[in-house]
């Protein structure tokens, strides 16, 4: 057959779109590329204010710590909510990271009382620098995680990083201490969070949803079908080329509507109309009440991830509890008292696996429906973004009492990863990193998403979690 010479120009046009052709030998050698759609990166922290263990006379096996390592360790403890959501092989717990007690080691701690613990983690762990007894004040200067990688996204988004609280109020909690503040700002100054559903539903979406553009939703009608109206110039230039530019041209039709498809799940999702939610009552302001923070948790998440479809904002903090939860536990772990109160007079592993429990449930909620949302590439939201789940204590020596077994400890911690970008190893499953930060686990997280600095005081990220 005669070759027909075409233009490394040639478009087939149909409906007011056009789209391109692969390099096909009648172009003459002449090179082409295809830019793929560059999906947005998005950065999830979310904190639990509670201790992973309760007060032992003797030592006592963790049952918020697996008993085996690797990608197919047996989850236990509260651990278990990765399996019951369905999203343990997309998440890598671990275990044995420490806060260093000093203030001379990097993102150190310093308390001068056992009550002050409290204040001394969450600005390590979230902001990479060092925490005291000074309640939860940055005096560092120094931002969070979310705020330093929102700073490093050129897209205008409507919030630069969406921060969030399930629980509305202290419960007794004084907020002198500034235990209500999971985010800061590039010059270190407290972020209020959103700690309302419906408040969060209004600033997000107005009073009403997300609406729709009639002349965008045409357009995207009809760049779905292009192939479809296209489908004469296909077949006359079909006719015109060699049997291996056929090939050529046939496989690069195929891709398109592959990718018509993928735009068809994405448009049926992305921004589409929501309820706002109903209101959540908030209970009386005193020790050992709740307001549901079961219900807010889920609705909040629900929200957030809609926020990411409606590419609204690219990163979030969202605190599941304060630091030194008095919220009840009723609701949580089926006992009266605060869930501070836990781990320090209750001894019962059983309650303190569903403290834990509570927050890996909700961090397997987000993580499951960002698995299960489509992304402008064609991968899913979690393929291109990165989630952290970390907690205000551990379980072990509590520093200013010199006792062992203890939940005032920033030894033996966890944390929770979950993301896939830049093939970040949350396939590892359970990893004993002793020694490691947990502000290196939230480094890693952002390393993951293409961010190059540091995070406050730490440098490096998780090793194991990079390679």
């Amino acid at each position: 057959m005669k070759r027909l010479p075409l233009s490394r120009r040639t478009l087939i046009k149909a409906a007011g779109l056009a789209f391109g052709l692969p390099p096909l030998e009648a172009m003459l050698g002449a090179t082409s590329a295809r830019a793929a759609t560059p999906a947005p990166k998005r950065l999830v922290t979310l904190w639990g204010g509670v201790s992973i263990g309760c007060d032992q006379s003797t030592v006592a096996a963790n049952v918020n710590i697996p008993a085996t390592v690797g990608p197919n360790y047996t989850p236990t403890g509260g651990l278990k909510e990765l399996t019951l959501q369905g999203v343990q092989k997309d998440v890598a717990v671990l275990s044995g990271l420490s806060i260093p007690y000093d203030t001379t080691s990097p993102a150190g701690r310093f308390v001068t009382d056992g009550d002050g613990f409290h204040g001394s983690t969450m600005l390590p762990s979230l902001a990479g620098v060092k925490g005291t007894n000074s309640g939860n004040y940055n005096t560092s200067g120094k931002p969070s995680a979310d705020q330093l990688f929102a700073s490093t996204v050129t897209t205008a988004t409507k919030f630069k990083s969406l921060v969030m609280s399930a629980q509305p109020q202290g419960y007794g909690m004084p907020l002198d201490a500034g235990r209500h503040f999971c985010s800061w700002n590039l010059q270190g100054q407290n972020v209020a969070a959103f700690s309302q559903p419906q408040t969060l539903f209004t600033a997000l979406f107005g009073t009403g949803a997300a609406t729709t553009d009639p002349a965008a939703e045409a357009l995207r009608t009809r760049r779905k079908s292009i192939l479809d109206y296209a489908a004469g110039q296909t077949s006359r230039l079909m006719s015109k080329v060699g049997t291996s530019d056929q090939k050529l041209l046939q496989q690069h039709l195929d891709e398109i509507r592959s990718l018509e498809q993928r735009i068809a799940m994405i448009d049926t999702s992305a921004c589409a109309q929501i309820s706002p939610p109903a209101a959540v009552p908030t209970s009386a302001d005193s020790k050992g009440q709740e307001s549901n923070e079961e219900l807010r948790a889920s609705l909040m998440t629900d929200l957030l991830v809609h926020a990411f479809k409606c590419d609204y904002s690219r990163a979030a903090s969202f605190m599941l509890t304060w630091m030194q939860c008095f919220m009840g536990g009723q609701r949580v772990a089926g006992d009266g008292l605060d869930l501070h109160q836990m781990g320090h007079n209750l001894g019962d592993w059983t309650r303190i696996g569903a403290v834990v429990g509570f927050h890996v449930r909700h961090f397997a909620r987000l993580v499951s429906a960002l698995k299960a949302t489509p992304d402008v590439d064609g991968k899913t939201m979690l393929d291109n973004s990165a989630v952290v789940l970390l907690f205000d204590a551990g379980h072990g020596l509590d520093h200013f009492t010199g006792k062992q077994n203890q939940t005032h400890s920033s030894d033996n911690m966890i944390a929770l990863i979950a993301g896939k970008s830049n093939g970040l190893r949350t396939d590892k499953g359970h990893v004993v990193a002793t020694g490691r930060h947990p502000g290196q686990v939230t480094l890693s997280a952002m390393r993951s998403l293409g961010f190059t600095g540091a995070l406050g005081e730490l440098t490096s990220p998780v090793a194991e979690l990079m390679v």
